[in-house]
């Protein structure tokens, strides 16, 4: 096992931390959309585009660009890895499934110099699908650093990550009777609508984030005591992030009757649209020398931060600028209670105005997290523009040019979370939401709609035995606007069992999926 920490370097000294531990154990959920969401409608081929059927209008404060459909096939600064290692660590991860369909995993994290670490991560995903035109052709490389001094005074993580995804597209097939009726078992005869296009995006970023403590060290006693001050000055980090985003979608068959519109060129459609950023952070917080790997019990920061973003394949270029100002505290009391909350606004172009504000108070009981769990009230309340792709898009088929109003986001939870148990409720309210209606085309809610949801997620261990279950209830106000199942169900049952004097283990079992129509 080895810990692991991810997004800012401050993480490590705040104790957020969880072990990794190769295992057997959903082994199944090999798809690299079982990390972002349990529940999930996709194009029926791994590496393909999905949707969330969880509802969670939440999302990063500033600009966005969206829609996020192949997110979860991606590296990046939110699920990058970092190791904090006692020994180099090394995995390697291979499946083969039908049709030449094959995933590959290959992880490698090391110590160069006692106080440098690097690693490398990387994914590849092949998948030809058992329908035509359902080729998926995924990369993904997520190359890290880490340099810390042997005081500990200075500090730096980095990362560069390039991420590729090729796939081809068919508009699905051209009746659902076909399935329905299961007229033939070869679905690579079931004809398609669109036999020319494909979806490219490509993406690269270079991520720096370091720290460095105000004052010097505390003096020191002898070999293993120093002198703790009451008062430490805390420390200033800054993080430096370039990114360049860039999506094509191509047909060579554009007047084949699939496109209602053909706006430019009826002998092959190019749509090309880039998004480069450029955004980089000041903080402060209150963390010091002797830090460990335990959680604070108390942690304060305020931060700043200004974002470029440049956009190109419309008609003319744009440019964008923000500042975003932000402060943050988490409090652990007695081990039992714990408060937290953050805030940030945003000024400039496009998202100026658009605010955010989290809070949250957990109760531990018996000040033992791992035995008891712990029970968390949350509340979010966000007013935040849809992504730029649902205000403005010009291409061959699609064009649209908005004026959307940022949307509304007021949301209260209650969850109970434990050692394979979690288990809560949601109730969230939304203002002018965005989404694209039957047609691909952005629409804006005019009324305000509610949105309820229950989740309970709990694995059992009986022995050999195991049984994973997951279930989701949810319930819109307006079905038309959010369309998500109102019951969601999945189960697995599977025996592990060792062979070859435990040089081996098996785990037959099954898997059992539900959800109501929608």
């Amino acid at each position: 096992a080895s810990d692991v920490y991810k997004r800012q370097i401050d993480s490590l000294a705040l104790g957020r931390l969880h072990s990794y531990r190769m295992q057997i154990s959903g082994i199944q959920n090999y798809d690299q959309i079982f990390k972002v969401t349990p529940f999930f409608a996709s194009l029926g081929n791994p590496g393909q585009a999905y949707k969330d059927l969880l509802f969670n209008p939440l999302q990063r404060n500033g600009f966005q660009f969206g829609p996020n459909s192949f997110d979860a096939y991606l590296f990046n600064n939110q699920n990058t890895e970092y190791y904090y290692l006692k020994e180099p660590f090394s995995e390697l991860f291979y499946i083969l499934g039908p049709k030449k369909e094959q995933t590959v995993g290959v992880r490698f994290h090391t110590r160069i110099f006692p106080t440098t670490t690097i690693g490398a991560d990387f994914r590849y995903i092949f998948a030809p699908g058992r329908y035509q035109r359902q080729k998926s052709d995924n990369k993904s490389l997520a190359a890290s650093v880490q340099h810390f001094t042997r005081n500990r005074r200075y500090g730096i993580i980095a990362n560069y990550l390039y991420n590729k995804v090729f796939v081809y597209e068919n508009g699905g097939i051209t009746s659902d009777s076909l399935f329905e009726n299961n007229v033939e078992s070869d679905r690579f005869v079931y004809p398609v609508n669109v036999y020319a296009a494909e979806n490219q995006i490509r993406e690269f970023s270079f991520y720096g984030n370091q720290f460095f403590n105000i004052q010097k060290k505390h003096r020191k006693v002898n070999d293993s005591t120093y002198v703790r001050r009451n008062i430490h000055a805390g420390r200033i980090s800054h993080s430096f992030y370039l990114a360049k985003h860039t999506q094509e979608y191509i047909d060579d068959q554009p007047a084949a009757g699939f496109y209602d519109n053909i706006y430019l060129d009826s002998t092959r459609t190019h749509d090309s649209v880039y998004h480069f950023q450029i955004v980089n952070k000041l903080m402060w917080s209150n963390l010091g020398y002797l830090d460990s790997t335990e959680r604070k019990p108390f942690y304060i920061y305020g931060a700043a931060r200004h974002e470029y973003h440049e956009l190109g394949g419309y008609q003319e270029r744009k440019y964008m600028n923000q500042f975003i100002p932000s402060a943050g505290v988490y409090w652990l009391i007695q081990n039992t209670y714990m408060i937290s909350g953050r805030a940030e606004f945003v000024f400039g172009d496009y998202n100026g105005g658009d605010f955010s504000i989290r809070a949250r108070f957990a109760y531990i009981p018996g000040k033992e997290e791992k035995k008891y769990g712990r029970i968390e009230f949350g509340y979010d309340l966000a007013s935040q523009k849809p992504g730029w792709f649902y205000q403005s898009y010009s291409g061959n088929h699609f064009r649209w040019e908005n004026n959307f109003k940022a949307v509304g986001k007021n949301i209260l939870s209650l969850y109970y979370k434990r050692h394979r148990l979690k288990a809560g409720i949601e109730y969230q309210q939304l203002t002018s939401l965005v989404i694209l209606n039957e047609e691909a085309l952005p629409v804006q809610a005019d009324k305000g709609i509610s949105l309820f949801k229950a989740i309970v997620y709990k694995d059992f261990r009986f022995s050999i035995v195991g049984i994973d279950t997951k279930f989701a209830y949810q319930n819109a106000s307006d079905e038309s606007f959010i369309a998500v199942p109102d019951l969601l169900a999945d189960v697995t049952f599977f025996v592990t069992m060792p062979l070859f004097k435990g040089a081996t283990t098996i785990q037959p079992g099954l898997r059992i999926f539900y959800n109501t129509s929608y």
